[in-house]
Formats: C-alpha cells, structure tokens, sequence
C-alpha cells in the first residue's frame, strides 16, 4: 500500500576475497615505557605537557626541553593538543596508554616524523628519531580566542587557526615541577622513589611528580 514500507532485509556480509603474496610491514612506531606513570592517564584531545629529548640513531642529540635557555633559566616543557596534528604524527600517537609520571622511549620511523624531506640542517633526509618523553601534566583544552575583524592573525594560526582549541599555560605549581623534574632527570638519578628524598621534600610521589612544598631542599637527593 502507499505509504507502507516492506521491511528492509539485512544483506549478508560478504567473505572477503581471498589473495595470495607475502605479508610486510611498511613502517612502524615502537616504543618503552621505562618508568610507569600513576596518575592521570592520556585522552584523546587533551593537552600534553612533556618534557623531551630528542636524537638521532648515531646518537647526535638535536633538541631537548631539559636544556637551560642562554640566560640559565630552565626551558618550558612543551605543550600540544593531542590529536590535532600540531606535532609530528609519531607524537600524537606515541603518548597513548601514558600516565602522568610515565616516562617512555620512542622510536619514530622517518614516515612518522619528518619525511623524507627531513628537516635540513638538524633532521637528515629519512631520519628515524628517538625521543625520550617524560608526560608531566593532562589537561583539557581551551577554545582559542575569535580574533577581532579586521586584526591580524595570532602566531600558530595557521595550524588550526581561531576555531582550533588551545593548551592552557601551566600554573605557578606546575612549573615548579617541571623545574625540579628536569634538574633530578640532569642530576642522573632515576627513578626517584619518595624513600631517596629528605624529609622536607617528602611530599614527592613514587612516581616522581610532585606536590612542591616551599623551600623543598633538593640538594638533599642521593642515589641507592
């Protein structure tokens, strides 16, 4: 009758054609994870913060955010919307399954990092690179301002532009943190149990991230 559907029938899923040759891979990103993070865990379209250093396989190091600036100031660990292909495309997969505090070792193929183009003069042409990434922080991303008309666009724009979302700058405690992180990662002493610090510095979890307290001593850390 007008108006009236017969019920429609399911089509039966078809077999997927069989095919003969060698099965290969054609590249892949691998990863350890060295130190296993507590606290908050990775989620898709959140901010990252991390600290990083990076190389090349013969070993050459050509970039690392544990580095101080000129003036001696520690560097600020980097910030990315996870996902939003501000980074590599090594990075925005490589953090999956991460924990604050986890610290992992990344293995990129060239395919995943720069191409075959590379990045001349740092990055060789087909460079696979190495990076071990501390995650320090997760957070949820901010809407990025809508510029007024007529003004001119914000740096970074054209990687997302003003409808893109944006990480939030680390807090005053946060930065602290990091600071102390990157000089404990300096000093050479790995993990850093709560048991190796002294009394006023206590309040550093076993997974190395701290809750800072004022005037925490680090000179006072010593090795097994």
């Amino acid at each position: 009758m007008f108006g009236v559907h017969a019920p429609s029938r399911q089509r039966a899923a078809a077999p997927i054609p069989k095919i003969s040759g060698d099965r290969h891979d054609l590249f892949a990103l691998q990863y350890v994870d060295f130190v296993a993070g507590t606290g908050t865990p990775v989620a898709p379209r959140k901010c990252i913060y991390t600290h990083y250093t990076g190389w090349l396989t013969d070993g050459t190091k050509f970039d690392s955010s544990r580095d101080t600036m000129p003036n001696g100031q520690p560097r600020t660990p980097l910030s990315f919307n996870q996902g939003a292909r501000r980074v590599i495309a090594g990075w925005d997969l490589g953090f999956d399954g991460m924990k604050v505090g986890g610290q992992r070792r990344l293995i990129i193929p060239y395919q995943l990092a720069y191409g075959d183009a590379g990045r001349p003069p740092v990055i060789p042409p087909k460079a696979t690179l190495i990076f071990d990434v501390e995650l320090l922080a997760v957070a949820d991303t901010l809407p990025r301002p809508v510029a007024a008309p007529g003004a001119a666009p914000a740096a970074g724009g054209g990687r997302g532009g003003a409808q893109g979302a944006t990480c939030p700058e680390m807090d005053r405690r946060q930065r602290q943190i990091a600071a102390i992180r990157s000089r404990i990662a300096s000093s050479g002493i790995r993990p850093i149990p709560a048991f190796m610090l002294s009394r006023r510095c206590a309040t550093l979890d076993v997974a190395g991230i701290a809750q800072v307290i004022a005037g925490c001593d680090t000179t006072n850390l010593r090795s097994n």
